[in-house]
């Protein structure tokens, strides 16, 4: 039998907006989401937060935040759930919040 294969949706910057962001400034990936290895988790998104600064990293003037480069993937903040861990200090089904800055704190069940 063969291992399931676990499949990203991700929302990529297609093209920059001139004016208001539509849909047409989007396209929506699949891609294929590898296992973990040793020291890393696989985190399933429950919530991401949409902010007003998004907008403003769609564009490539100058500004506090980095733009989003066309093809990159749209971040924000998350509330995600272990669901599979290779970390010590991560358990299976444990809630984490997810800054911008990637950096994690955990809610140990």
């Amino acid at each position: 039998m063969s291992a399931m294969v676990v499949i990203n949706r991700r929302i990529v910057l297609d093209s920059r907006p001139v004016g208001a962001p539509t849909a047409a400034n989007f396209r929506l990936e699949d891609v294929a989401v590898p296992a973990p290895s040793a020291g890393q988790v696989l985190l399933r998104t429950l919530f991401l937060s949409l902010d007003p600064y998004m907008r403003g990293r769609m564009s490539d003037a100058p500004s506090y935040a980095a733009p989003v480069p066309v093809g990159g993937v749209m971040v924000g903040g998350t509330v995600s759930r272990v669901e599979t861990s290779m970390h010590p200090d991560y358990r299976h089904r444990a809630s984490m919040s997810i800054s911008r800055a990637s950096a994690a704190r955990s809610s140990m069940p």
